[in-house]
């Protein structure tokens, strides 16, 4: 038993270097759970910026082949007799 010259600071059950190993392994343990949290967070987000990045270039060949194909549209087809693509 650690004895605390204050009588209401004494600890029964574990000594003061005890404490501190333990305070010690409790932060090493915490700061290790945070950076696992961490690379599986980094992970899931390049994982979902890689799809975004894909559906945002297969949407850009897409609508640069819709217009492809609409500029390749014979003359009288889709078009008003103005000659706009209206």
């Amino acid at each position: 038993m650690y004895l605390h010259p204050n009588p209401h600071l004494q600890t029964s059950h574990l000594t003061p270097p005890d404490r501190t190993k333990r305070v010690k392994d409790a932060r090493n343990e915490a700061q290790k759970e945070i950076d696992d949290y961490k690379k599986e967070k980094d992970n899931e987000y390049q994982k979902f910026e890689s799809e975004v990045r894909m559906n945002m270039v297969a949407g850009r060949s897409g609508k640069a082949n819709g217009s492809i194909a609409q500029l390749r549209q014979p003359e009288g087809r889709g078009r008003c007799e103005e000659g706009h693509g209206c």
